[in-house]
């Protein structure tokens, strides 16, 4: 339970810097246009022309920064070869938000549902028919299962060896990077970060969970967004859903 409420204080924390950082970052953008301003109009261009370059530099890196964010939010990792950023790059994470947001459905009959109620209603019957567990051929079953090849004994025994640190060490460093988190925020990149920091308080945490045979709660929690395909986006096939586990859950599997 300590690592669940540890994780709440974590996400909370790095919001309340994000926050700040913008905050400020908004404040010194602001702060130089200002400067920028004032000395374009300065009459004496030979004491300021070296000051008003630099503000320039500092302006234009901090505007190539902003950029860089909100392109990887509209999942574009690299524009080596986009022009300098303007109004275009910072619609596009706009863009992918308005294409994500499931405004309308087609029901089987035709009739268009655009309120959240609707939506979410049939919605949940789609996907709950889609995914309902189909009557198991008990025969059929055994009969799959008998041939498959099984682990050796001393394969075994290595398998059913104590976790070490050293195992969740190399697990962390092997995690993809650019995914979405799960509900608790915390991406992989937060665990390749900080895992000097909290690493041997994960570690305790497993092993604590492999004694007694039970995950923490968020650990057996997901959630399952739905992910736009190509197609008649009112039509619910062309959204597929994904289930978004937490991290942490992915580095014990």
């Amino acid at each position: 339970q300590w690592w669940d409420i540890g994780k709440v204080q974590i996400k909370l924390f790095c919001q309340n810097y994000s926050a700040y950082n913008k905050s400020f970052l908004d404040n010194k953008m602001a702060q130089l246009e200002q400067e920028i301003l004032r000395l374009n109009t300065n009459g004496d261009i030979e004491t300021t022309t070296e000051v008003f370059e630099h503000s320039k530099l500092q302006l234009h890196n901090l505007l190539e920064d902003r950029a860089q964010e909100m392109l990887i939010r509209a999942r574009f990792h690299t524009f080596n070869s986009m022009d300098a950023p303007t109004a275009f790059f910072f619609n596009m994470e706009k863009k992918t938000l308005d294409r994500s947001v499931l405004g309308c459905l087609k029901l089987p009959g035709g009739r268009r549902v655009t309120d959240a109620h609707g939506i979410i209603s049939y919605a949940l019957s789609f996907y709950e028919d889609l995914y309902r567990a189909e009557p198991c051929n008990e025969d059929m079953a055994d009969f799959l299962l008998q041939d498959l090849p099984h682990l050796l004994e001393g394969d075994k025994s290595k398998l059913d060896e104590p976790l070490t640190f050293d195992e969740l060490s190399i697990a962390v460093q092997g995690l993809s990077s650019g995914r979405a988190p799960g509900l608790d925020g915390l991406n992989a990149e937060f665990y390749k970060q900080f895992w000097h920091v909290i690493g041997m308080d994960l570690f305790s945490v497993f092993m604590e969970c492999l004694g007694r045979g039970t995950l923490p709660v968020s650990l057996r929690r997901a959630v399952i967004t739905l992910l736009p395909k190509k197609g008649d986006l009112e039509d619910i096939r062309c959204w597929r859903p994904v289930s978004l586990l937490g991290v942490d859950y992915k580095i014990l599997s």
